[in-house]
This record gives C-alpha cells, sequence and structure tokens, in this order.
C-alpha cells in the first residue's frame, strides 16, 4: 500500500491501488481485453488510406490458419446446410 494510505490508517481499495501505481507510472499488472468486435473498431481506426480492413486481413489469416477437427468440420457443415 502507498503512505498516504498507510499514514491515513484508512483501508486502500484494488482501484486505489491501480490509480497510485498509475499515477507513479510503476507496472502493476498487464491484461488483455477481449472487445465486442475482436479489435476491428480499433485496428481500423489506425490504417492508412488504401490498407485492407480488419475483416479483409483477418478473416484470411483465420482460413490459412484454422482447420477444424472432422467433429467441428461437421457442425459447421450442418449449421450452414440449415441456414442455406
Amino acid at each position: 500500500l502507498h503512505t498516504e494510505l498507510i499514514d491515513s490508517g484508512e483501508w486502500a481499495t484494488v482501484l486505489d491501488d491501480v490509480v497510485y501505481f498509475a499515477k507513479a507510472k510503476d507496472s502493476i499488472l498487464r491484461t488483455r481485453h477481449q472487445s465486442y468486435d475482436g479489435g476491428k473498431e480499433w485496428y481500423d481506426s489506425k490504417l492508412n488510406d488504401g490498407e485492407p480492413g480488419f475483416f479483409e486481413v483477418f478473416h484470411d489469416i483465420w482460413r490459412i490458419l484454422f482447420t477444424p477437427s472432422p467433429p467441428v468440420a461437421k457442425k459447421i457443415k450442418d449449421t450452414m446446410a440449415m441456414h442455406g
């Protein structure tokens, strides 16, 4: 806990500690955040004119790197057939 809270005799909250360390520019944790859009909004905001967008890039990467297992492939095929 930081000195101000110890000296005052108050209890610190997690938020107090995070704010204290953030102001001191000390790294206390690293996080990863899964956004609702998978990072599309952030990714697309960083593009220069003419660069491919999130869906163009990550659609291709996903298709190249992901090969479903046979049970998953069957489920995908059945779902796609059901929805036309």
